[in-house]
């Protein structure tokens, strides 16, 4: 799974299990199943979208 962050200004990616629990649930059990995910944090533009770096995936429950 890849999150494309669409901002620069982020040196980690989280799970908001506060607004979408069951999304948080669904992440867990794919996280168990062997699924790797991937957060990289972008700079957007009229030109395009361009790769800046990856970043840390927090797993907070």
């Amino acid at each position: 799974m890849l999150y494309v962050i669409q901002r620069e200004d982020c040196s980690t990616f989280t799970i908001c299990r506060d607004l979408d629990p069951t999304y948080g649930r669904k992440f867990d059990l794919a996280l168990e199943s062997g699924v790797e995910f991937y957060a990289i944090k972008c700079h957007v533009s009229v030109e395009g979208i361009f790769p800046i770096q990856q970043v840390k995936i927090e797993n907070r429950k």
